[in-house]
């Protein structure tokens, strides 16, 4: 598909233009003047008026013809022109134009419409970004946060409201992971990268007491964050974990804490001004791997220094999932009609959100709950 695709309001006029420029007519706002004259160029003259402002500004010395048939194809890239030297074929600027843009793209990838479908959703149904909002993304350089990282420029860019984000990484200095190599590709991405180096892992060893590592590392990385998003003025900090997180929290929970709770897709915090939000928590873990993989991001395996050395609860709760699923492909879909009135606590109006989820999930305990996406989950 090319650019300016589907103007064909455009290419009608062109080619009646060009047609009138074979007979011999000089009647093309671009080429010439509106009377029959010789060409504008020719005369000195700066053509005047909307359609001869491309023209105007690159000062492209080319047939009518050709300007006929080729503008319409490139109305939406009109500033990489500037970079073609003189005379030169269709095909040529055409290929010249292509490479401009896409290094103009700067590393962004465009986000499936279904991962945009179920995160937009998220959105919607908990409220989770205002207009004006700055959001600090936690970005640690797995496929979940960096996905996150395009979906929230995909959102920028098209939501209604306007708002900032930037990303924050929390470095805990261990010899087997280093995520300073993210920095030259936020850098290729243009945005703000907030690097904090600490010793967690030191830390943790003379402070940890009797939480998990997972614990109390997640502890400090949220001080962390906080501090930042304070002194650098964010109120609200992105999460990037997605169902299968949200879903494993809840058997952790039920089986050895005996409560029915999970994380919040969005909340408060205790000290009231910072809000917390999970973008991802319709996704599948699956369809960040797959947009991760095939858009080839800089993912780095093994983000967590001890939790991939020593196995976690966690990881259980992983494989017995899995195991469940292959058995019944239907039960993340039943675990997400369980889960959304516990995603709901900690918002303001959540007594009112969670009886709309209810209402919903009871309604139908067989897929999202929004139609038309049924599958959607499950991808």
């Amino acid at each position: 598909m090319y650019l300016g695709q589907g103007n064909q309001a455009g290419v009608r006029r062109a080619r009646t233009r060009v047609a009138s420029a074979r007979d011999g007519r000089h009647n093309d706002p671009i080429g010439s003047d509106r009377q029959g004259h010789l060409p504008l160029a020719e005369q000195g003259r700066r053509p005047r008026g909307k359609r001869n402002r491309l023209a105007s500004t690159f000062r492209l010395e080319v047939s009518v013809s050709f300007v006929m048939m080729e503008i319409p194809r490139y109305r939406m890239c009109r500033g990489f022109f500037a970079a073609v030297p003189g005379p030169i074929s269709g095909s040529d600027l055409h290929r010249q134009c292509q490479c401009d843009y896409l290094a103009g793209m700067s590393g962004w990838v465009k986000v499936p419409r279904r991962l945009a479908s179920l995160s937009g959703k998220a959105l919607s149904d908990f409220s989770m970004i205002h207009d004006s909002d700055r959001i600090l993304l936690g970005l640690s350089g797995g496929k979940d946060s960096l996905s996150l990282l395009h979906v929230l420029r995909h959102f920028q860019r098209h939501a209604p409201i306007r708002f900032h984000f930037a990303v924050i990484t929390i470095d805990p200095i261990s010899g087997s992971f280093d995520p300073s190599v993210l920095l030259p590709y936020t850098r290729e991405l243009g945005i703000e990268h907030n690097y904090r180096r600490e010793p967690i892992l030191d830390i943790a060893q003379t402070h940890m007491g009797k939480d998990s590592y997972c614990a109390f590392c997640a502890r400090m990385k949220r001080g962390l964050m906080y501090d930042t998003a304070r002194r650098q003025g964010y109120n609200v900090i992105a999460l990037a974990q997605h169902l299968d997180d949200l879903a494993e929290s809840f058997l952790m929970s039920a089986l050895h804490g005996g409560k029915l709770k999970t994380m919040k897709a969005h909340y408060r915090i205790d000290a009231g001004d910072l809000r917390v939000i999970r973008p991802l928590v319709y996704v599948r873990e699956r369809q960040t791997a797959a947009f991760a993989a095939e858009n080839h991001l800089p993912v780095i395996t093994e983000n967590c220094p001890a939790c991939f050395s020593v196995p976690t609860e966690r990881q259980h709760m992983k494989a017995l999932l899995h195991a469940e699923e292959g058995r019944n492909p239907q039960v993340f879909k039943s675990l997400l009609a369980t889960l959304k009135p516990l995603m709901a606590e900690g918002l303001e109006d959540a007594t009112s959100i969670q009886d709309q989820l209810r209402t919903m999930a009871s309604t139908d305990l067989r897929g999202p709950i929004h139609p038309g996406n049924a599958d959607g989950i499950m991808d």
